[in-house]
């Protein structure tokens, strides 16, 4: 019945959402609002600092580092402090990951396929391409990372970049590709046409996407062939 409720010190295990979002710890007051320890937002195609958007509109906020600081407060009470260091650099590798990857070339193919006119851009959801990159950024892509952010390694990669990469290479640039196959057959748009072809040169000229195009270096698909081999070892043939 104690009206006390302090990680650390009434309890450490089992924590809820409100345990490292809102509750109070031996050094942080309790508080109402749940970004307040927040670092990264998840939420739009592209992840961002979560102070980003007010500072960039000269807004004084708490910084992302001070927010992060305060979370890493709340780990502390539990965890070793290389623990939660450990983390952080997991999760902002699978972040940037994601972002860079797939996130920003997949949002500014999409861009620029919508707004020269190579889809409609006054009527959402009535092309294909429309729900491909929804499904890409806001369902696969909000797994991948959400469950970076909250310790779901299964949601992380089977229900998060697996199917991310699955939507990208399967899905959604062999339709920017015949829209573009289209535009070029009926001899509409082809300065845009041009341009989003750049783009897409451009993103599989990224070292992450190689393997996709066989334009890996050779040590690095040796090294990928080996790990395999031993992988293999671990069973019974």
């Amino acid at each position: 019945n104690s009206s006390s409720w302090v990680v650390g010190i009434d309890y450490s295990a089992a924590p809820t959402c409100a345990t490292c979002h809102m509750s109070a710890t031996r050094d942080l007051p309790i508080t109402h609002d749940v970004g307040d320890r927040i670092s990264w937002t998840l939420r739009p195609p592209v992840s961002q600092k979560i102070d980003a958007t007010a500072k960039a509109k000269g807004k004084d906020v708490k910084p992302w580092d001070n927010r992060r600081n305060d979370m890493k407060n709340v780990c502390s009470a539990c965890h070793t402090s290389n623990y939660v260091d450990n983390f952080y650099t997991q999760y902002d590798g699978a972040v940037n990951l994601y972002n860079d990857k797939f996130g920003k070339p997949a949002t500014a193919i999409y861009k620029k396929v919508r707004s020269s006119g190579l889809i409609t851009n006054d009527t959402n959801f009535d092309d294909e391409l429309e729900w491909t990159y929804f499904y890409l950024w806001h369902h696969e892509g909000r797994r991948a990372r959400m469950g970076a952010a909250m310790f779901a390694p299964d949601y992380t990669q089977w229900h998060g970049f697996f199917e991310v990469a699955e939507r990208f290479y399967m899905s959604f640039i062999p339709q920017v590709q015949e829209i573009l196959e289209h535009a070029k057959t009926e001899g509409k748009n082809l300065t845009a046409v041009a341009e989003v072809e750049a783009l897409i040169k451009k993103t599989f000229e990224m070292d992450e996407h190689k393997w996709f195009t066989g334009q890996e270096p050779a040590d690095v698909k040796a090294a990928r062939k080996k790990a395999q081999e031993e992988f293999k070892k671990r069973y019974i043939k």
